[in-house]
């Protein structure tokens, strides 16, 4: 009669091992799921402040990028630092410290960039360089500091043939063509390997202009680039840092040195009897040559440029405002007869990157 009474009383019993038995199993799931869920948000988290932190140093990157596609070509970084010129286009400052720049959201808040820039010491060729710092923010607050050395190009500055910088272009005379016997020929077939454009403009609307009036005189364009948009050049100040004597446009008609002696020379605005010879010729303002043209080398012109006379043709690059041609003329690009002028005129280069490092990360 015992042995049935214990069997009942183990029979109750077992109900509540089993019940503490789960208790006990839950509690360590739950412990185990709460553990992990932490782990997963730690790293989530984490992850998420990496991501940000990368993003902040793409930003900074894209504000140095910016800056360097926004500085003029030039010989060295006086006028930037003072804040007084530099720039391919004034009134686009882009990032740098000037009137209309300063902090720049890319693509959106909070991201976004700033670029501070300091003077560096020369390279030790003498070369002029620049230190320019890019601040950047992006999510979570995070924010990096990218400095950047910026020097300038060994090669001068060469991006096309004909560069009309306003889009100014117009053809006279003879100088209009037809389909089957062009005026005008700008080629830029022999420029590698700077692979220049035939015909460069400043914007994209005045290239389209200077295009539209090409195809009207049908003036043939040549080369694997047709044509291109150019940085903007501050002829103005390259005229005035330069240390030529400005002379009268008769000294033109003595012809530019020659092919085995190529010379600089800066003319004031007025007419030209003719262009003849090799280097490089600045001009301060308009410059109308009435006679024959033979040049190798560049011509560089704060102003308009206008050819009248034949036969005419420039080996090199000839960079104006405007230009108009009224006389059948080759415009050819000539990466030899612009390494001439460099070699007798220093003439302006682009800026370009050196170095990178981080300088502060949060």
């Amino acid at each position: 009669m015992k042995r049935p009474g214990r069997r009942w009383s183990a029979r109750r019993e077992s109900p509540g091992v089993v019940l503490l038995s789960c208790l006990i199993v839950l509690a360590a799931l739950a412990t185990a799921s709460a553990a992990s869920l932490w782990l997963t948000r730690s790293e989530l988290w984490a992850r998420g402040n990496a991501r940000a932190a990368l993003q902040a140093r793409y930003t900074a990157e894209a504000g140095l990028f910016h800056a360097l596609a926004v500085i003029a070509p030039g010989w060295d970084f006086t006028g930037l630092l003072a804040g007084t010129g530099g720039l391919a286009d004034p009134g686009h400052p882009g990032p740098l410290p000037f009137p209309g720049g300063g902090w720049v959201e890319f693509p959106g808040p909070p991201f976004g960039y700033a670029v501070t820039l300091a003077a560096e010491s020369p390279a030790a060729d003498g070369s002029p360089r620049i230190a320019l710092d890019s601040h950047a923010t992006a999510v979570r607050a995070a924010r990096r500091t990218v400095r950047a050395i910026v020097g300038r190009d060994r090669r001068a500055y060469a991006p096309a043939a004909l560069v009309v910088a306003s889009g100014e272009l117009s053809f006279a005379g003879h100088a209009i063509g037809t389909t089957s016997d062009p005026g005008v020929v700008i080629d830029a077939r022999s420029g590698a390997p700077r692979k220049p454009a035939a015909l460069g403009a400043e914007s994209a609307s005045a290239l389209e202009r200077a295009l539209r009036s090409s195809r009207s005189a049908f003036a043939t364009i040549l080369g694997p680039t047709p044509s291109a948009t150019v940085r903007g050049m501050d002829l103005s100040a390259l005229l005035a840092a330069t240390t030529l004597i400005v002379q009268p446009t008769d000294v033109l008609a003595r012809g530019v040195g020659g092919s085995s002696s190529p010379a600089a020379l800066r003319v004031a605005a007025g007419d030209a009897v003719r262009l003849v010879g090799a280097g490089a010729l600045l001009a301060e303002g308009d410059l109308t040559v009435v006679g024959e043209t033979r040049f190798a080398g560049v011509v560089l012109v704060n102003g308009r440029l206008r050819l009248e006379g034949s036969p005419c043709r420039l080996d090199g690059m000839a960079w104006a405002r405007a230009v108009e041609i009224a006389a059948p003329c080759e415009i050819v690009f000539d990466a030899r007869a612009i390494d001439t002028a460099d070699a007798v005129l220093r003439l302006p280069r682009l800026p370009v990157l050196l170095a990178v490092a981080d300088v502060e990360s949060g």
